[in-house]
């Protein structure tokens, strides 16, 4: 074999596993983001306040405890999300049917969720904030 033939091997294994790698990183993240966000509608559906408000990104704004222990969720849906360019973001529709203890009257509400990846601790956080009950 010839020394460019050689060469161009190399490179090309390089190139490909390069991009293996990112693709997998992608993947990670994709798959980190889904957990992410089943354990926090989890805990919104829970009323578990303190474990929710830890997916909150350093920019949302937490709700008020008592509001969020006044609401009930009876059930949640999510929709497909969309990821951004740079994969830093991702937005997905939830859609809460919920009653407040003190109405009892069940509504409905469809939020979207806006997640921004912070790579400083490398992993997923709620920048849209909890919706309003």
């Amino acid at each position: 074999m010839t020394y460019l033939r050689k060469t161009v091997i190399v490179l090309l294994t390089a190139v490909l596993a390069v991009a293996g790698c990112a693709g997998m990183r992608e993947s990670y993240r994709s798959s980190q983001f889904e957990t992410r966000s089943f354990e926090l509608v989890r805990a919104i559906r829970w009323g578990e306040y303190e474990m929710a408000v830890a997916f909150l990104d350093k920019e949302a704004e937490a709700p008020d405890p008592e509001i969020f222990q006044a609401v009930k969720i009876s059930d949640y849906k999510t929709g497909a999300y969309q990821i951004s360019e740079d994969a830093m973001r991702i937005t997905q529709p939830v859609t809460f049917r919920y009653y407040r203890t003190d109405i009892y009257t069940e509504r409905s509400t469809t939020v979207e969720m806006v997640w921004k990846y912070d790579t400083d601790r490398g992993d997923w956080f709620l920048l849209s904030g909890f919706p309003s009950f």
